[in-house]
């Protein structure tokens, strides 16, 4: 493990600087070429990203990312969906208790402060 970690600290030592530092890219040149492009060469190359329907983007997105990256499977897409949406109940649930339990905690707490002032 501690070989493992050492590799982890070097890495994330690494990318601190790329994480911690503000960037700012410039794009005139790509504003302008896409400017002087054609009605077909837009239908060719899409180059507008206000026009870009992000929600399908993403979608696509993490289809590739489950097929290419992870190497999965998309025959045990229906479970993997069922697995998702209990660990997600189950999260709101723990959330809710502790929610509650804290909220308990702090109205047993402040009783009892009101009770030593009083």
């Amino acid at each position: 493990m501690l070989k493992a970690y050492k590799k982890i600290h070097r890495f994330s030592k690494v990318l601190s600087y790329f994480c911690t530092q503000n960037w700012t890219f410039h794009s005139e040149n790509v504003q302008r070429v896409c400017k002087k492009m054609s009605e077909k060469d837009n239908e060719i190359f899409f180059s507008d990203l206000k026009l870009l329907n992000w929600n399908n983007y993403f979608k696509y997105c993490f289809i590739g990312i489950r097929t290419f990256l992870l190497n999965d499977s998309w025959e045990n897409l229906p479970e993997a969906i069922t697995k998702w949406r209990r660990l997600y109940w189950i999260h709101q649930t723990v959330k809710v208790i502790l929610g509650v339990l804290l909220l308990r905690l702090l109205w047993t707490i402040g009783l009892i402060l009101f009770n030593l002032c009083f």
